[in-house]
Order: C-alpha cells, then structure tokens, then sequence
C-alpha cells in the first residue's frame, strides 16, 4: 500500500527540503564565540548598518559580548576582536592562518582590480609584494626619501598659513603627500592641484576604499546579482565596477609605462619602479610576470598610503587645536633643541622626544583606520574554548583597541606622555592603525617619517588658533560609510610664529 499524498502534502514536503538544510547550514554552532541573537537563514544581516554606524555598532557589541564577537551573515561567520589579547592570540601569533583576505565580487569579479596586493585574497600574492617592498620601505632605506619628505611637508604648512582657512586646508595636504608617494615610487612630482595624475589618483581614492570594504554593495551578500546584466534594475555596480577597472588601469599603467620608456632611453631617474626593473648595467632584468607584479605593487603604495596619511596629517591639527598645551610644550621643544634659526628636519627626531610622542599619540587617540581591513581564516581556530571557523572574516576594532583601559588609561584624551614612559603602554607601540600579522601595511616607517615631518614643521612655524567664529562645538567626524576617518570641518587659524618664518619656508621650497 502507498501512501496518498495531496498536492499540499507535496508541496510542504518540498519546502520542507528545501528550508531545512538551510536551517541546518545557517544555523550558529554550539562553539561558536558570544553575539547578538540571530534570525534564521540571515543571521545578523538585519542588525547591521547599511551606511554608517558600523564602528559605533561593533564597540557597542564588544562591550557587552566581550573581546571576541560572533557574528554571522546568510550563513557566513564573521568575528570582530576587541583587545590587544584577542588580536594578538589570534591575528599576531596565528598570522599563518589569518592572512588571507576575504574574496569580493566587486573587486574579484566584477572590478577585476584584484591585482593590487592590498585586495587580492592569496597570501601568495602579499607576500611577494612585500618582498619588493621590504628593502625600499624599511626604517633605513626610508632615509633616502626624507629630502622629499621634508620639502613637500614644508610647502604643505606654507600654503596651510597663507590660506588661513581650515576648510580648505586638505587640498595641500593631499597634494603634497601625492607628490611625495609619486616622486618616491614614481620620480613624478605633482606641484599643483591641478597636475593630471594627481586628479586620477584623487578620483580613484574613495572608490576603490569602498569596493574594498565588506558590505558596500548589495552583490556581496547576495552573490547571485552578478549575473544581472547592467541594463538590469538595481543592477548599477556593474557599471561602477567597469568604470572603476578601467581607471585602475590608467592609473597602473600610466606612470609605470613613463619609468620603463625612461629606462629604455638612458634618462630615468632613480626611483622604487627604477631601482626595482634595472640591474647593475641599467638594463631591465625582470620578466613579464614579475613586471605585472611590480606595477599593481607600485599602484598599491599609492593607493593604499595617501588617503590615510592625510587624514592622519588632519588629525595633527585637531589635537593641537583641541589642547593647546600640547602645542605649547612642543614649541618650547623645538625652540630648545632647534632654535629659530634653521628649519626642523627628520634627523631631529631623536632628539625631540615631545614631538615623537605626539606622532605617537596621534596615531592612537583618533586612529584613521577604526576598523581594520578584514583578513579571513584559512583554518579553524581555538581561542578561550571558542572556536573560530574556517573561512570566518575577521576584523579588529582598532578604535576599541584604543581605548582599551588596561592598556590605554584615559583613552579619550590626547596625551603624549604615555609613549614617553614605555611602562604606561605595556605591550603596544601605539602602531594599532597600521594593521596586524602578515597584513600589517609595508609602508609603516614612510608613513610615520611623513607624519614627523608634518609636525615637526608645523609645530615649529605655525600656531594653531580657533577661528573667530567657532562657537566651541564639538567637531563633527566623516561617518557615511567612510574607510578613513577624518575631520568634516576644522576651525581654525594657522598663524605664523614670526614673519622670519614664512620666509625661511619660502627660500627652502621655492
């Protein structure tokens, strides 16, 4: 005898085979690390922003759950660490199995501008880059770049003191730490805002950050999209990925083509994309696969380094607006140690502890970065009896970090004394913004050689003054979706410390 199925009978059995793998899939597991509740099939889908208030969002959970946060979206783990311990147990020490980088549709599939180190998902491929990184950007070979370093930041706080308006201050700053990456990587200098490759690079900055990051388009969590066909309603990434792939082209191909024509000719200049082609007899000595490895590196660095740089170099500003003994205690610094009559240069730096705790602090007090770029698990993972699954993203709340009471007392406030007593930040070197494991950014001792730059020049030439009409207010931070974090709105005044100043800049870079 057989059973007598009706047609609803039929049709509960087939959702019922359908729903109940997905269940099983999707479904937390019993070792999985604390979190907020999920729903079914979408998990914690529903409960995070879709455009701002991430950051806020995952301290929050940090807080209540602890330094390890469980999360899953569509069936996909995601864990969010929240202390010093946790990144470096998990992060740090298990960087074998935490290097790698999630896989996006935007920037894999759709974009195809996956060849940049800083995005591609194989280990492999980072490793190689930051083998051609690791002699040119470490803390010695970044010596022979500070000439540039020191000029470009000079004319930057001219131009910052002869506009007297915070509001229109990031121009200079973004050209000049344009100019300095591409002069470095490049042998290119961008002397105006107007230079042509500075506006490729500036048009490329944001969206290249947002197709980087995890959640910025709908096709990364509902992958199926990206057989849409553009015409297609709602479908609109996959004209920005098209667009966004062919300026990333131009911009690679661009420069690098300029450096290799020269080399051919006898007249390049030295410079990382030179001195990385040619071998002793100046002829070029790599083949074609490393040459495509070196450019996409090359692209990298500038892509990768001036959005977070400037912002950092902002964030310089609004300390010294928001405390000015801080500034004060630098000045009576530099005109100790320096004097007034010559120019601070980075050599100085061992000599100017003050001003190397600033750059320090600056670093952690508003971190541009506040959340890490995810990294994804090759392997399962054990942490406090929690296991972390293969194939989890995982990200660090850097701005959690800093704040961290054990670590950071009084985390709110800038104060650069904590990094002149090294008993007071057990563990850290304030470097949190920089990234973790074998995904820390290469480019840490330009970056920092930049930012003292910027400050010891500032510092020494100018005074950060409130503008007449600032009421006070509480300064208002970017939080649309942003990577970087930066300040919307600065105001203030730069006011030379003398007229002897202003020349002295003046005979330096003119």
């Amino acid at each position: 005898m057989f059973l007598s199925l009706t047609p609803t009978s039929i049709a509960l059995l087939a959702f019922v085979s359908f729903i109940l793998p997905i269940l099983i899939l999707t479904r937390r597991p019993r070792h999985f690390p604390p979190g907020p509740a999920e729903l079914p099939i979408i998990g914690n889908l529903h409960q995070l922003p879709t455009k701002c208030g991430l950051l806020a969002t995952f301290t929050e959970w940090n807080e209540k759950y602890g330094d390890v946060i469980g999360l899953r979206v569509l069936g996909r783990p995601a864990i969010v660490l929240g202390s010093h311990r946790a990144v470096h147990e998990i992060m740090e020490k298990r960087a074998a199995s935490c290097s790698a980088r999630p896989k996006l549709v935007m920037i894999d599939e759709i974009a195809q501008i996956n060849k940049y180190p800083s995005l591609n998902s194989d280990p492999v491929v980072h490793k190689q880059a930051r083998r051609l990184f690791a002699k040119a950007f470490s803390s010695r070979g970044v010596q022979a770049y500070h000439t540039i370093l020191i000029t470009e930041m000079r004319r930057a706080v001219l131009t910052i003191m002869e506009s007297n308006d915070g509001h229109a201050w990031l121009v200079p700053l973004r050209r000049a730490v344009a100019s300095l990456t591409t002069q470095i990587v490049y042998a290119q200098e961008a002397r105006t805002e107007d230079d042509p490759f500075f506006c490729k690079v500036m048009r490329l900055l944001k969206p290249v950050g947002m197709a980087g990051k995890t959640g910025t388009y709908v096709v990364e969590a509902f992958q199926f999209l990206k057989h849409l066909p553009g015409w297609f309603p709602g479908a609109s990434f996959k004209h920005e990925g098209q667009e966004l792939h062919d300026k990333c082209l131009e911009a690679v191909n661009e420069p690098y083509d300029i450096v290799r024509d020269n080399l051919a000719a006898g007249t390049a200049e030295s410079c990382f994309v030179a001195d990385m082609l040619q071998g002793e007899d100046g002829q070029i000595v790599m083949d074609q696969a490393a040459q495509e490895r070196l450019k996409w590196a090359a692209g990298a660095l500038l892509l990768a380094g001036t959005d977070t740089t400037v912002a950092t170099l902002q964030m310089v500003l609004v300390a010294l607006l928001q405390y000015p003994s801080v500034q004060q205690r630098a000045q009576a610094e530099f005109d100790s140690v320096i004097g007034r009559d010559r120019l601070p240069t980075i050599e100085d730096r061992e000599n100017l502890p003050y001003c190397t705790a600033i750059m320090q602090e600056i670093l952690r007090w508003n971190p541009v970065v506040p959340l890490c770029v995810p990294h994804q698990l090759t392997e399962d993972i054990e942490y406090n009896d929690r296991v972390l699954p293969k194939g989890s993203i995982v990200v660090a709340n850097t701005w959690a970090l800093s704040r961290e009471a054990s670590v950071y007392a009084d985390g709110d406030t800038f104060i650069p004394e904590r990094f002149m007593n090294p008993s007071t930040v057990l563990g850290t070197d304030g470097r949190e913004v920089f990234g973790f494991g074998r995904r820390k950014c290469p480019g840490i001792h330009l970056s920092e050689a930049s930012i003292f730059a910027f400050i010891c020049t500032f510092v020494w030439a100018a005074s950060m003054c409130p503008s007449k009409n600032w009421d006070g207010s509480e300064l208002q931070y970017e939080d649309g979706g942003s990577v970087v974090n930066r300040p919307k709105n600065l105001p203030a005044e730069a006011k030379p410390r003398s007229q002897n100043v202003v020349e002295m800049l003046k005979n330096a870079v003119l």
